[in-house]
């Protein structure tokens, strides 16, 4: 009997399927209702694979199995809304690295006056600085620096364009610096070697890139090492949003001390739809020990934040602006107008100029 083949989209829709059913039953095992936080879901699951534990009738391989289940169910979902935005003809994301990508240029090849410091996992923004580079064909010429060494997924430059961060600047390439605090939904790991490829710049779907598991290069470059199968796969690369995180890795001890040498150098900070839960302790000292007294520190929150919305105290007390003020004190400038307004203030210009300025520069540099 041949062989049954499925072409490669409906593999890794199967395999997300396959995977949320698999969730589904566990949660029903797990919990009396179905409404839980993720928080607490992978606390428990952190807990219990740390203590080597057993829960619920599934057994300590079962639960690493859920937790993985739940990591590549989160990241196929992240991966497809970054590519349905990066569809639209006028993203506002691409707009961003377009502006980004327009500062970095003009301050210049030994200049990097702009980071940006994120803790969500998606890729929108690294996903929308390659969408603007091919779009002005400028590959290899400009790349996104994670300030970490990472490693292409693909070696040959054609298939895969990324620089690792540390060789950019040598290698004469505008750096756009994207330090992400809680690991990347475009990292993986490899268990046995510690190195973390990145598939940026790859045509490659980032659902088949980074969900679908795959062998670590390192081993296949050394077949001779052995290992155990856990081992030989590399796997998502990200802090689980667990009360009890843990930021032991190097690549993100390195990230986090990087992140406190930008914040301390930083004249001026801008938080863009950050609520500043008190949950996040971890940022909110890196932040008191960070930032200094004169930095200028300005708040883009939507506007349901917006203490003005609201009439009674005991709401208003509960919104993002009373926490910034604690940690800030009253210097603040607030914005409630969103990201959106944020942008169109950066760029107001439009994509389409930015990019065609992009264009000029990079063929007529100065």
């Amino acid at each position: 009997m041949g062989r049954i083949s499925f072409p490669t989209q409906t593999f890794r829709q199967l395999s997300f399927v396959n995977n949320v059913k698999k969730l589904i039953v566990f949660l029903k095992h797990a919990f009396p209702s179905d409404k839980q936080r993720l928080e607490d879901i992978f606390t428990l699951l952190d807990q219990a694979i740390t203590n080597r534990a057993t829960f619920a009738g599934y057994s300590l391989t079962q639960l690493i199995e859920i937790r993985d289940a739940w990591i590549r169910a989160i990241l196929f979902c992240l991966h497809k809304c970054s590519e349905q935005h990066l569809a639209k003809p006028a993203s506002m994301y691409v707009r961003f690295a377009a502006w980004l990508i327009r500062q970095r240029i003009e301050a210049g090849i030994d200049s990097d006056s702009i980071s940006v410091l994120s803790l969500n996992w998606d890729s929108l923004v690294e996903d929308s600085v390659f969408h603007v580079i091919r779009e002005i064909g400028a590959l290899r010429r400009i790349d996104v620096d994670y300030c970490v060494y990472t490693t292409p997924l693909d070696l040959s430059p054609e298939v895969c364009p990324h620089t690792p961060s540390p060789k950019q600047k040598a290698s004469g390439i505008f750096n756009i610096k994207l330090l992400k605090l809680h690991g990347s939904a475009t990292w993986l790991r490899c268990p046995n070697s510690g190195l973390v490829y990145t598939g940026l710049g790859m045509l490659t779907p980032a659902s088949e890139l980074y969900v679908t598991p795959r062998p670590s290069p390192f081993m296949e470059a050394h077949p001779s090492d052995p290992a155990t199968i856990a081992a030989a796969f590399l796997e998502p690369y990200i802090i689980t949003p667990s009360y009890s995180k843990v930021f032991d890795l190097p690549h993100i001890q390195t990230t986090w001390h990087n992140a406190f040498v930008e914040l301390r150098e930083a004249d001026e900070v801008i938080f863009v739809g950050y609520s500043l839960p008190d949950a996040d302790y971890h940022l909110r000292a890196l932040m008191i020990r960070a930032i200094r007294s004169a930095a200028h520190v300005n708040v883009v929150l939507a506007k349901r934040d917006n203490p003005a919305e609201y009439s009674m105290k005991e709401v208003r007390d509960t919104l993002p602006e009373g926490r910034y003020r604690r940690l800030f004190g009253d210097g603040i400038a607030f914005d409630y107008g969103g990201v959106a307004s944020l942008v169109e203030h950066l760029s107001p210009v439009g994509v389409d100029q930015d990019l065609q300025w992009l264009r000029d520069r990079l063929s007529h540099p100065p």
